[in-house]
């Protein structure tokens, strides 16, 4: 079997896919640097925020959110999130930036 024919290939985020680790974290990082540009706060708030209601929808959607235990996982995942998306984007700044030097 291919792996060509187990992805499809207009579906790059499905809703499978966000409601995982990489997945929240692929989102948080593309919509943080989307939205930066029309919202005049550190970007850092916006990742923070995007973390909460993305990890919030699924925890809802996938687990009991409405337990002390399911709201303490929500913020802890929230944070997880946001500190990876936030390391991912500033390593890739930090190669490219690298890579333009060394031209």
């Amino acid at each position: 079997m291919h792996m060509l024919n187990y992805f499809e290939i207009n579906s790059f985020l499905t809703q499978d896919y966000l409601g995982t680790f990489h997945g929240a974290i692929i989102a948080v990082t593309i919509l943080t640097q989307i939205l930066k540009k029309y919202i005049n706060t550190d970007p850092k708030w916006v990742a923070l925020l995007l973390s909460f209601l993305i990890v919030f929808v699924f925890k809802i959607e996938l687990a009991n959110f409405f337990s002390i235990v399911g709201f303490v996982e929500t913020i802890l995942n929230s944070f997880l999130v946001t500190g990876v998306s936030i390391g991912v984007f500033e390593t890739a700044k930090t190669a490219i930036r690298s890579f333009k030097n060394n031209i």
